[in-house]
Parts: structure tokens; sequence; C-alpha cells
């Protein structure tokens, strides 16, 4: 008797076994064919050219051939002479214009003056330079110049308020890097009513050059009469 309950137990296991065997296998992935490749999208647009950074691209500024004679005529020119800088160069206020860092620094936003607005270091500068192309021109941004445009940039060309009237702002364009200097410094001569003029700074007028202000037809003298 007890052989067959042993028997009937076993029977049991290997049934269960089976079973579970069996329901594993079902559920077990069974992979057929690769199916047949999707058609190939359509082509992308081609994008621009990058820009050329060889060095012969470089060389074709960078060349002594090429910057030999620019830096030579630069050298003897008003904004290259020792006369420029060497001594108003040093000095605050003057090295706005007249000292290549202090121009630099005049748009750097770095100085304000007592009333507020921009200037070079108020403490002055003990190596002045003359004004070069680094002055006037922030370094390279970019080297596309098919898309960007010009490049090596004017560090400023936003309308520049007059020294001499605050309220009076001129906007020439791409020259208003140019009348952040040339302009005059001093107010001019008032009449004392009996029609003569008395002019009381010699940084009026010529100093340094009042080209802006005279295309704009301020700031001059008028003197009445015929002549």
């Amino acid at each position: 008797m007890k052989n067959l309950k042993s028997l009937g137990f076993l029977m049991i296991l290997a049934s269960c076994l089976f079973l579970s065997q069996c329901t594993h296998d079902r559920y077990q992935a069974i992979y057929g064919t690769n199916g047949i490749d999707g058609v190939n999208g359509a082509d992308g647009a081609d994008g621009a050219d990058g820009a050329d950074t060889s060095a012969a691209a470089c060389i074709e500024c960078h060349s002594d051939a090429t910057r030999g004679p620019i830096n030579d005529e630069y050298a003897i020119s008003g904004h290259g002479i020792g006369t420029s800088y060497g001594y108003a160069g040093s000095r605050s206020g003057c090295a706005d214009c007249h000292n290549n860092q202090g121009y630099i620094d005049l748009f750097s936003g770095m100085y304000v003056d007592d009333d507020g607005y921009p200037t070079s270091n108020p403490d002055g500068y003990s190596n002045p330079s003359s004004i070069s192309c680094s002055g006037c021109h922030s370094n390279h941004r970019t080297f596309d110049f098919e898309n960007d445009g010009q490049d090596y940039a004017l560090r400023n060309i936003d309308p520049i308020q007059l020294i001499v009237d605050r309220d009076y702002t001129l906007d020439m364009g791409l020259s208003n890097s140019c009348i952040s200097c040339h302009q005059p410094r001093r107010s001019g001569p008032t009449d004392d009513g009996n029609g003569t003029f008395e002019i009381t700074s010699s940084h009026w007028g010529p100093h340094h050059g009042p080209q802006s202000t005279l295309l704009e037809g301020i700031e001059g003298v008028l003197i009445p009469g015929s002549l």
C-alpha cells in the first residue's frame, strides 16, 4: 500500500514538472525572418561651407607683404606719431583719445567720471602708446566674412553724446567711432554784448579736431555783420 502511495506522489510530481516546463516554453519569444527594409528618406539640404581657417587664408592679411606698407604708412600718420601720445597719453581724461589703452578703456565700461560718463582710467597711464589698429578695432569675432560681414569690428558705432553738451547726440553711423574723439572739448566763446568774444580755454575749437560738429553745423561762433 505504501509503495502505491509513493508511486502516486511521484507521478503527480512528474506531472507538475512537465506542466511547468510547458508553461515556460509557451511564453518564449520565437523570432521570425527579418522584414523588408523601409524606403530611404529624402536627402537633407546641403549645409553652408565653413569658414576657411587655413593658414593660406590668414596669410592673405597677416603677412609682411600686406601689413608692412600699412604699418609704415600708419606710423607717420597723425594717429601714430609720438607727439599724439607722448605727454597727453599718460594723463586722465586726455588718455581717452591720446592713448591706445585709454581709448579701449573708454568703451570697456570699467570707468566713469564724476558725472557718470564713460572715461579712461582716472589714475592715468605710466606707459602710453599711440592709437593702433587694436585701439579702434576689437579682435576677430568670426572668420565667416561672407555671412557675418566685415570682421575685426569697430569698438563703438553707437551714437555719441557731445562732451560740450551731453544733451546733444550725434549719429553718423560707422563714423561714430571717429566722433568719440574728433569733437570739441570746450564750448565756444560767447559774445559779451559788445561784439567782443573772449576765448578762455586753449582746448576750445581746434582741440583735437571739431570735424564732427563742423559737419553738423553746431558749436561754431556767429560773428555779426557782413564778414
